[in-house]
């Protein structure tokens, strides 16, 4: 099951603030209060972290962020600002990946899908750089480019 997420943005404690218990729908939440420098009064939520300690929560991301069972273990895709879009989005990446390691799917249909130019230049950015020189490489490059676009070749694959 995919799970979506908003990240956040954090900042240090201020070095005036105080921190406070709020009574909470769900009991009560922590939050610093301070006056910043312009003397406003300020307050943020305070989180703990058990890597940086107490920081304050001074805002969250556009996107929504999808985590999920993929391939080749848990991990996590940028999803988009609409929540069920997210939601969706998420269900279908697991579904994907699910029939990926079934064997349903072709591991390799996403590369026919990936434009034919960055092909080449992972192609060319593997090379033994000991084994050919930069001359050569620029003529295999220049060859290579000429075919695809006398073919006017785009994808490797048809459909995408």
């Amino acid at each position: 099951m995919a799970s979506i997420y908003k990240r956040r943005k954090y900042a240090p404690i201020p070095a005036n603030a105080v921190i406070v218990d709020v009574p909470d729908k769900d009991g009560s939440k922590r939050v610093a209060r301070w006056t910043d420098a312009h003397g406003t009064q300020r307050q943020a939520v305070v989180e703990r972290d058990p890597r940086f300690g107490d920081r304050i929560v001074v805002g969250e991301f556009r996107h929504w962020y999808i985590a999920y069972e993929g391939e080749h273990g848990r991990t996590q895709k940028r999803g988009y600002t609409d929540r069920a879009a997210s939601v969706a989005y998420g269900e279908r990446l697991e579904r994907d990946a699910a029939r990926r390691r079934e064997g349903i799917v072709d591991q390799y249909d996403d590369h026919g899908k990936m434009p034919i130019g960055r092909h080449l230049d992972d192609f060319i950015a593997t090379r033994p750089t000991y084994a050919t020189s930069d001359l050569y490489v620029s003529q295999v490059r220049n060859r290579i480019q000429r075919i695809i676009n006398g073919t006017k070749t785009s994808r490797l694959s048809k459909s995408g």
